[in-house]
């Protein structure tokens, strides 16, 4: 069996860095044009187990939040706890190291492309 069959474990090493996904903030319809703007969610995950995510335009941040974050202990969960005192979790459907795939309670995948 060849390696390409086996899935890369995630891991906090892992995560370490910084993870982009680029959403569609908005479309414009000019005649027969389509022009689509993009934003990007970005995850920062830190060596002490802090995070920044945010949601970012080119002209900067138009929301911010930070926290402390760990792996569930099947690792395959990121648990987040937010310095408002809020806590969340993203469930990892897929990791190999450069990217993960998360799926929002909608039911859209979303890919995160490591930095």
């Amino acid at each position: 069996m060849t390696s390409w069959f086996f899935k890369k474990k995630l891991s906090e090493e892992g995560l370490i860095g910084i993870w982009k996904h680029s959403i569609q903030a908005s479309i414009i319809r000019l005649n027969e044009n389509v022009f689509a703007n993009y934003n990007n969610e970005i995850f920062k995950f830190n060596a002490n187990r802090t995070f920044t995510f945010g949601e970012y335009s080119r002209n900067g941040p138009l929301y911010e939040v930070k926290g402390t974050w760990r792996l569930n202990i099947d690792k395959t969960r990121i648990e987040l706890f937010f310095d408002d005192g809020q806590a969340n979790s993203i469930d990892i459907r897929d990791y190999d190291g450069k990217t993960f795939i998360t799926t929002s309670m909608e039911g859209n995948n979303f890919t995160y492309i490591k930095e």
